[in-house]
């Protein structure tokens, strides 16, 4: 779809086939994390989800304000 703001450029939004096709490939990963992560105890596996969601929120914190990349 054409930019907006830049006619020079287009912004490219995939299909829900190409979607489908891109996320079965990380179905292989996925299980093995999920087996990995089973093998830790309940409490590193929630040190690991509280590193993880304050390092999301502090990108979304450094990412605001932020709208095209440097020149």
């Amino acid at each position: 779809m054409p930019s907006r703001t830049d006619r020079r450029s287009v912004r490219v939004e995939p299909t829900p086939e190409g979607l489908r096709r891109v996320l079965r490939q990380y179905d292989d990963i996925v299980a093995r994390h999920r087996t990995t992560l089973a093998s830790y105890p309940d409490d590193q596996v929630a040190a690991l989800l509280a590193f993880i969601r304050a390092s999301a929120e502090q990108a979304l914190v450094d990412l605001r304000g932020v709208t095209e990349p440097p020149r």
